[in-house]
């Protein structure tokens, strides 16, 4: 199905299903979890492995929509008296933000965070050598 795809949608999706399970167990297991798939579907489509490996950092880390993601969160959820609903306000946005990136990312003080998956994936382009030697085979 992909093959036919895009790259960009390709690592889209990798960061999106990183995202979403990154809100419902620990950000650690997930990325344990998703980098491997990830350089697999890079290996695959024939790209180079690292855009998909940093979809897979910024989607881990990522968890701003549940309480339950992060354990700050948890601790802030219970302190703050906040409701699930407002995790899920804020956070969705957030991990939209995260994932697109904006195009003005060069002139802000998070320009390697908002660059993640909007600038860096073309400038590090998806084929070639892939230096990390993932795509070795």
């Amino acid at each position: 199905m992909l093959e036919l795809g895009s790259p960009l949608l390709a690592l889209a999706l990798v960061y999106a299903v990183t995202s979403v399970l990154t809100e419902l167990v620990t950000n650690n297991a997930v990325a344990v979890l998703m980098a491997p798939i990830a350089a697999g579907l890079a290996a695959q489509l024939g790209l180079s492995s690292r855009p998909f490996l940093v979809a897979v950092m910024f989607g881990a880390f990522a968890s701003f929509a549940t309480p339950i993601g992060y354990q700050t969160n948890t601790l802030v959820h219970v302190a703050g008296g906040y409701r699930f609903t407002d995790f899920l306000k804020i956070g969705v946005p957030m991990n939209l933000i995260v994932g697109r990136g904006h195009p003005r990312h060069q002139q802000s003080p998070f320009g390697p965070l908002i660059d993640s998956l909007c600038g860096r994936p073309r400038s590090w382009r998806f084929s070639g050598d892939d230096s990390l030697g993932l795509n070795a085979g």
